[in-house]
């Protein structure tokens, strides 16, 4: 897994969806794949935190749409932004999954580049948030400054020797 680029957790119950989702994507983001809800609650609690969701749901009564129920009423998980794929094409379900915290709801069959656009539309670019440097361990530092606003007006001296010492 490449610690520099984001991950993007793809739930479905269809292995071939999975997989295509998944090839789609590989090249810009680490893919983790799950084939129901029990399954990506269970890597959830391990620790692990997708940047995005992407949910396939195969109709209105598919129990996946649980799953942004119980995401919802998480208080950890539920600002995690949900991109459904489904092939349900009524506006009452469309509804009641933005009414649940979908992101964007994408019809099957899809376009990749707007499944693409709409994951990369959930997160800021990553060379905003991590500056790609090879040498990760020299700018730690710089890589703080970067991420934490006003940093070094907010850390004492103290606190910047520290960094540099031991970084």
């Amino acid at each position: 897994m490449n610690i520099l680029k984001r991950t993007v957790l793809i739930i479905d119950g269809n292995s071939d969806m999975r997989a295509v989702v998944g090839n789609i994507l590989f090249k810009e983001y680490n893919v983790v794949t799950k084939k129901d809800e029990l399954e990506a609650f269970a890597w959830l609690q391990k620790g692990n935190l997708p940047s995005s969701i992407i949910l396939g749901l195969e109709s209105e009564i598919d129990p996946k749409k649980s799953f942004l129920i119980n995401l919802q009423s998480t208080g950890f998980y539920s600002e995690l932004p949900i991109v459904v794929l489904s092939a349900c094409e009524k506006e009452s379900f469309r509804a009641d999954l933005t009414k649940l915290g979908a992101f964007a709801i994408l019809g099957k069959p899809f376009d990749p580049s707007v499944l693409k656009s709409n994951i990369a539309a959930t997160m800021p670019a990553l060379q905003e948030i991590i500056p790609v440097n090879k040498n990760i361990r020299k700018s730690t530092p710089e890589l703080i400054y970067n991420l934490v606003p006003n940093f070094r007006e907010a850390v004492t001296g103290a606190m910047l020797l520290f960094i540099n010492q031991y970084f």
